[in-house]
Parts: C-alpha cells; structure tokens; sequence
C-alpha cells in the first residue's frame, strides 16, 4: 500500500513536471507569436507609410510637370482639373514631407520665381499668363521645354515602378529600393536645375527683348516726332504759298477791274505835248526849268476825248532829256510793246495809236509846286530778277522829286525814315519777299508791314501796288513785269 502511494506520488510530480514544462513551452510559442505578429504589423505600417511617400513624391512630380507645362502653355485641356487638384495640395504644405521649403530648390522656384512671373491665378486656377503670352518669340525653346516635361513624365513612371516594386519587394528589397529613389531625386533634381537654368535664360531673354523694344519704341517716337515737325513746316510752306497765290490773284482781279480807271479824273490836262519830229520819237512838253523839270522825269501820254478829258488809256511814254527852257523841255518818245495782261494785245501800237501834238502828260506822283511824298514796303523788283532793288528805286523816286517818308528795309528789318502821316500821300505795297528771306524774318516783315499799312490806314494814305505806281510815273518796267499787270493792293 505505501508501495503504491510512493508511485502515485512520483507520477503526480512527473505529470505536473511535464504540465509545467509545456505551458513554459506554449507561453514560449505565444510569446514569440505575437512578437512575430508585431513585428508583421511594424512592417506593414512602415511599408504604408513608405508607399504614402512614394504617393507623395510621384504626385511632386506630377505637380512640377504639369505646373511647367502650363507655365509654357503647353497644359492638354484634360489635366487642368489634375494641375488644380495638386495646386491646392502644394499650397497646404500637403507635399513638405517631400519637398520642404526651407530645403527644397524647385518649391522655392515655384514660389518666389514662377509664381513671381506667371502670376498664379487663384481665381482661374491657372497661371495668369504663360511664358508663350508673355515671350511670344520664345517658341524655339518650346522643343526643350517639351523635353523636359518628357523626362518628368519619365520620372513619374518611374516613381510608379518605385512604387509597385515596393509593395513586391517590401523588407528584403527596400535598400535597393531606397537606393533607386535616392539615384532618382539626384537625377530629378540635377534635372530640374538644368529647367530652372533653361527658365533664367528665357527670363533673361525676355528682359532683353523689353530692353530692345524700349529702344525701338524710343527711337519710333523720336522719329514720329521728326516726321510731324517736318510735316509741320511743310504744312506751313504749302500755306504760304497759297497765299502768296491769292495775293498774286487777288491784285490781277484788281488790276482787272481798274483797268478803265488808271486815269485819276481830278488831274490838270494843261501839261501837253506842244511839238514832234518827224518820226514821232522825239518831241517836247510845256513844262521846264520853272516847273522844277528835271532829266529823266517821266510821263505817260495820253490822248484827250470829245469831253476834254484824258482817256482811260495811255499810248506812250515820254522821259525828259534835256530841260531847253523855263516852260520847254525836249524827251524821249517810247512805245511799250509787251502784251496787256488783259487783253492779249501790245500796251502800245505807235501805227493805230501815234502820239499827237496836243496829247497830255500825266505824272500822279509829280506835283511843280509841291513834292510828293510816299513810303513802301515789300520787295520792289525793278529788273524782274527777283531781287530786291530798293536801293535803285530810292533813286528813282529822287529823280522824280518825290520825298520818301518810310520804307522796310528787307535786310535788317526795321522801318527806316520819318514814319508816315497825314502828309503822306501814297503807300506803295511791293511784291512778297515769302520764304527767300527766311521763315523767322519773313514772319518779323509781315508784322513790320501789317504796323505800316495800319498806320497808313489811321493817317489817311492810299495804298498803291508797285505795278501801278511805276505806270503811274511812266517808268519802263521790264517785259517780264509788264505781263505779270501792275500790282494792286486789297
């Protein structure tokens, strides 16, 4: 009985020896299982968390991809929406894991550089202007851009190999992996720096090319400016002479219509001629020495109607040679036989119209008793040179013992002599010096003239044109001047 005891003892020790032994071994197993577990678990976190990365990292450069392409204007219609999407996620930090500002060149670029210069729209969600709207010319380096895009895009495919070789891979290829991504950030960045360099040559060139255009804008208005100051003066020349048209027009109307009244009717008709030679070339007036005649004094002949009167036209000129007595002096007889702008005929015909004795001499300009006296402006051509002969007709006038009160001096531009008042009975209007003088001093004359022909005006003066004035005195003008008619004031 103790014997049994004994044995039922010893198997009751070996049972619980053996039952504790094999919960040590399930505690054992359990232990190591749920290790195993956690550590399955650690890996599956770190394999999601290195596939968010991964996530991360592609959609960067997605966004650097599209972002360019629709920076040069190259962004397909389909992946606006996409480039919207991941716009957003840039500018809430979504991609700082993977690309942090303070670390991160192309986050950078994108902020103070493209964003600077394309002008994100918010609005839009688009860039407010591509490098194509704003270089317009930049199209040759459209090709490397596209080339550019093409190896980001590359990237991406890539990255997505990356991507799904890890989720193969997992734990026994994750170093390789790693190598590969590290390998691929190097080359995307050296990548993206040789962009950023391409970007700063087209932003240099478009920095040129304002430049330039600058220039050519300032040298166009410079020229614009030329061409309207120069039109300008031409505009004024052609202005000029218009004018000078209607004057010309204007005092062959009136000669035109003074024609039948070039003979003032309040004139003495006691002045004749008393005898001819034989040829009608020669012959002598009543008037002499006691008449204050001198050589050279001129006259016109006219003859005398039914009425008593001069007629309207003259028939020849007589210039005094020599004084024979105090009321005798012998002349000259002169036919002029220039065309009458008028009419078409010779001022003159010695056959139809001969110079008779009894005709009369009229000088409206020569007083015996009293001088006459008259000022001028304007260019007196003499010679039809177009020249100023103001010197000679100052002489002429002497000879005709007319007194010169004032005349503009064309070359220095003032008013030379007493000044003209009411004893001064004719102011004589030459022809218009216009542009030969000058388009400053012409402008200065015109104003000099316009104060003589009011002071003329307020003192009473007759104006005469020049024409008249050297037919009135019976002075020969040359041929060239005679067609042109006499030159007759408004």
């Amino acid at each position: 009985m103790a014997k049994k005891a004994g044995e039922s003892s010893a198997a009751l020790v070996v049972a619980l020896v053996f039952s504790v032994i094999v919960n040590i071994g399930l505690g054992v197993a359990v232990y190591y299982g749920f290790a195993e577990q956690e550590n399955l678990n650690n890996a599956k976190k770190k394999a999601e968390g290195e596939k968010k990365t991964a996530d991360d990292l592609k959609d960067w450069y997605k966004f650097q991809a599209l972002y360019y392409r629709s920076a040069l204007g190259q962004l397909p219609l389909d992946k606006q929406e996409e480039l919207t999407s991941l716009r957003g996620r840039f500018d809430s930090g979504a991609f700082n894991s993977v690309a942090d500002d303070s670390k991160d060149a192309t986050a950078t670029l994108i902020k103070n550089t493209l964003d600077t210069k394309v002008a994100w729209n918010a609005n839009a969600k688009r860039p407010g202007k591509n490098f194509e709207e704003l270089l317009g010319d930049a199209a040759n380096a459209k090709s490397g851009l596209e080339k550019t895009n093409q190896q980001s895009l590359a990237l991406e495919k890539a990255a997505q190999g990356r991507f799904t070789r890890a989720e193969d891979l997992q734990k026994s290829q994750k170093g390789d992996f790693d190598t590969e991504t590290t390998r691929l950030a190097t080359k995307a960045n050296a990548d993206l720096a040789a962009a950023n360099a391409t970007v700063a040559g087209l932003i240099n060139d478009k920095n040129t090319l304002g430049a330039e255009r600058e220039k050519l804008r300032v040298e166009m208005s410079k020229a614009k400016k030329q061409n309207e100051e120069q039109l300008a003066a031409k505009d004024k020349e052609v202005e000029d002479l218009k004018k000078l048209v209607a004057q010309r027009d204007n005092r062959i109307a009136q000669l035109q219509k003074d024609l039948g009244r070039d003979v003032p009717t309040d004139l003495r008709t006691d002045w004749q001629i008393v005898s001819l030679d034989q040829a009608g070339t020669t012959g002598y007036i009543n008037l002499g020495s006691a008449d204050n005649v001198k050589s050279q004094l001129t006259f016109r002949v006219h003859g005398v109607g039914p009425n008593g009167q001069p007629l309207s036209r003259d028939k020849a000129l007589f210039e005094v040679v020599n004084v024979v007595g105090e009321h005798l002096s012998q002349g000259k007889i002169t036919y002029v036989s220039a065309k009458d702008p008028v009419t078409g005929q010779p001022r003159h015909n010695a056959a139809k119209d001969p110079v008779l004795k009894g005709d009369v001499v009229i000088n409206p300009a020569w007083n015996p008793r009293q001088k006459k006296h008259v000022a001028f402006v304007g260019m007196i051509d003499l010679s039809g040179a177009g020249r100023d002969d103001a010197e000679e007709f100052r002489r002429l006038l002497e000879r005709q013992n007319i007194v010169l009160d004032a005349y503009l001096d064309l070359k220095s531009g003032k008013i030379e002599g007493t000044g003209i008042t009411v004893g001064t009975d004719y102011l004589i209007i030459g022809e218009s010096p216009g542009l030969k003088v000058g388009r400053e001093k012409a402008a200065e004359l015109d104003k000099q003239q316009a104060a003589m022909e009011k002071a003329a005006k307020d003192s009473g003066v007759k104006k005469i044109g020049i024409r008249q004035f050297l037919d009135e005195i019976g002075y020969r003008t040359p041929r060239t001047l005679q067609e042109q008619g006499s030159t007759y004031p408004k």
